[in-house]
């Protein structure tokens, strides 16, 4: 739901234009955007990412909010917070830290400034103002922080990966309310003649929000999904045309307003990161499935994604296991029951555009039931895309198979159909199974011959025939269980050594099927 500015909103004034906006619409609606093409390289994982957040002032608008209750919601490692979000979608692999700092109370990363003049009120337009708000939020904090300590890389610039910067300016976040005054949630960087140089370093990525959303304190979606492009995250909800592309199934896309049975408030509790993000920001290393030969993969939610890759370098499959645990509880209210979500992942697109122009596409699996894609049509009814065993939201049998033939197919952008399918067999659950293997699997073997005499040192051509017809991966594997007796090549042709009985085993690649034959072998 982060969305680049408008034309009205370009930067101004600027030398340089270090990073498109990504600007955070409001939860009602996602309007057509300009898709975000310029976004900050991920950063090293490293299990500790320091923040400073900067509470910013103004002569007629002034923080509302304590600073240890901001120190709460960004740093709690109990209560919900940006850092207990964070910790759960990458599986400890980032951790927010507070930077040190010397206001207040010392080390909690939060400090407090008041600028001498007026809230911008930039309202709905992202633009130079934001950044001059940053520069002097951060020349104002520099009595409190030695920012030279963070120039890790000695380039004489602080980034992201050394320092996250963040501000919140009092007032109302306009992407929750339309009262004044108020800012945009985004994330950007300050060009090179704004930003300010302190302790000899100068600066570049920033996150800015409002403080308030309406009469309560920020909740915490809208900062993480922001926190996500400044750890070099892109937008999945589809940013230009049609569609909501991963909707409620990311914080990338609309899953930062997620609300969970309890909470006040949409964004208390967003909803955690799909396999692609947690892929791309380290939490989770994907397992490569080999779909030449049929298998059963387990999948914990959380901690286990597969990968398939296809024919076309650029475009592959991602499994994951989402069930309504942890952050992931706010699916509850928007997706009828948890189960494997799959992604194509097609990387000729730096983000999501519109339906047909997607860097992550959910593949429904009640798309053929149905009749249509809900996320592409950007359906408010409850969803029912993940796959499970069990009746789903339509009284019906939940569709548990994906290849070539189902609807939706496992089809490339090209028209090609990889050669692969997909079988779930278990329940909604933390531990999922599925069956992966070719598009047409093995279902029988057998040869030609169940017993055969043969004489030393001549040869006899075992035949093998595998239904059905169309496997798709009809390579055997021979083996002998005497070489001394008979040996046997790769294509089944079998040679007399001595005198004695041997045994030849035929097993199919795909499945393990195997037939015998007996060998006997005279002089």
């Amino acid at each position: 739901m982060i969305a680049t500015a408008s034309s009205a909103d370009t930067l101004k004034a600027a030398s340089t234009a270090p990073v498109t906006v990504s600007k955070y619409p409001n939860g009602s609606s996602l309007p057509a955007q300009t898709p975000t093409t310029t976004m900050p390289k991920v950063n090293a994982v490293t299990p500790t990412n320091r923040v400073l957040v900067i509470l910013v002032s103004f002569q007629d608008s002034a923080i509302k909010q304590t600073e240890a209750s901001w120190n709460q919601k960004i740093f709690s490692a109990t209560s919900k917070s940006v850092r207990l979000y964070y910790a759960q979608a990458t599986n400890g692999k980032r951790i927010l830290n507070p930077a040190k700092e010397t206001y207040g109370t010392a080390n909690n990363g939060v400090v407090k400034v008041k600028l001498n003049r007026n809230h911008p009120r930039t309202g709905t337009a992202i633009d130079t103002r934001n950044q001059y708000i940053v520069r002097d939020a951060l020349t104002a904090a520099n009595p409190y922080v030695n920012f030279a300590q963070y120039d890790t890389n000695k380039n004489g610039r602080i980034e992201a990966s050394e320092l996250h910067i963040m501000t919140i300016v009092a007032g109302q976040e306009r992407a929750y309310s339309s009262a004044a005054p108020s800012i945009w949630g985004h994330m950007w960087g300050m060009a090179s003649n704004i930003t300010p140089k302190l302790d000899g370093k100068t600066f570049f990525t920033y996150t800015q929000f409002g403080e308030m959303h309406g009469t309560h304190m920020a909740t915490i979606g809208v900062i993480a999904h922001e926190f996500g492009h400044d750890l070099g995250l892109v937008d999945l909800y589809n940013t230009s045309g049609t569609g909501s592309g991963l909707g409620t199934f990311s914080l990338m896309a609309k899953g930062a307003w997620g609300i969970a049975a309890g909470d006040s408030y949409p964004g208390q509790t967003p909803i955690l990161l799909d396999a692609y993000s947690k892929v791309k920001i380290g939490a989770v290393t994907p397992k490569v499935v080999n779909t030449t030969v049929t298998s059963t993969q387990t999948l914990y939610a959380g901690s286990t994604i597969l990968r398939i890759n296809t024919s076309s370098p650029k475009e592959y499959f991602l499994i994951e296991n989402r069930q309504f645990i942890g952050f992931d509880k706010a699916l509850a209210s928007k997706v009828f029951k948890g189960g494997l979500a799959v992604y194509r992942v097609n990387t000729n697109y730096g983000g999501n555009q519109t339906v047909g122009k997607q860097l992550v596409t959910m593949l429904e699996a009640n798309q053929g039931i149905v009749g249509y894609s809900q996320l592409n049509s950007s359906s408010s009814l409850k969803s029912d895309a993940l796959y499970y065993v069990g009746t789903g939201s339509r009284g019906k049998a939940q569709q548990i198979y994906l290849n070539n033939r189902t609807n939706p197919s496992n089809r490339l952008s090209n028209g090609a159909y990889p050669n692969f399918s997909f079988r779930v067999t278990t329940k909604p659950g933390a531990s999922m199974s599925v069956v992966l293997g070719p598009a047409y699997p093995v279902s029988g073997m057998t040869l030609n011959r169940s017993g055969v005499y043969i004489k030393t040192n001549t040869s006899f051509q075992m035949i093998a025939t595998i239904t059905p017809t169309n496997a798709s991966n009809k390579g055997i594997t021979w083996t002998t269980s005497n070489s001394k007796i008979a040996t046997v090549d790769a294509k089944g042709k079998i040679t007399g050594k001595a005198v004695g009985k041997a045994t030849i085993t035929a097993k199919t690649q795909d499945r393990g099927i195997k037939d015998t034959v007996l060998i006997q072998v005279t002089k």
